[in-house]
């Protein structure tokens, strides 16, 4: 199986940054062009079996039409928009601590060759994305070899 993500790690002895692939890690997101202070990298998890990849993404306070979903090629990226509750932000009340990211997010996650695309399902359910991408599955089939008699 190809690598599914991308993965940074730093090399104590040298003091310097590696990259290397690794099955289970993060994918880096594509930075070109955008300013990293206004897009906030969507926090995800990854999980797989015999059948298929699943990516959970907690989304709490985010519309569903404020989410899109796409493939390109073998990357699955997943953007969308966080916005602040106008009730809260908008009518002079003093903010005294702020944890919570408001605004655009992304996130691209290089996915391996064998997922059948025809059959990946997205849902969302008490405000986690749920993205499910199944592998295609390949049949067993032995192979006689056949002697050429002359």
């Amino acid at each position: 199986m190809s690598p599914l993500f991308w993965k940074s790690r730093s090399d104590e002895s040298s003091k310097e940054t590696s990259q290397e692939y690794s099955e289970i890690t993060i994918s880096q997101w594509n930075t070109e062009g955008i300013n990293r202070e206004e897009i906030w990298q969507l926090s995800l998890d990854v999980l797989e079996n015999k059948e298929s990849l699943y990516i959970l993404a907690p989304l709490a306070g985010i519309r569903l039409e404020d989410i899109d979903i796409a493939i390109e090629e073998n990357t699955l990226i997943i953007k969308g928009e966080r916005n602040k509750p106008k009730e809260f932000f908008d009518y002079g009340i003093e903010v005294k601590n702020e944890e919570c990211f408001w605004g655009k997010f992304q996130r691209k996650i290089l996915l391996p060759d064998n997922i059948d695309f025809s059959w990946i399902k997205a849902i969302m359910e008490y405000n986690l994305l749920v993205i499910s991408l199944p592998k295609i599955r390949f049949s067993w089939k032995n192979i006689r070899i056949e002697t050429n008699k002359i």
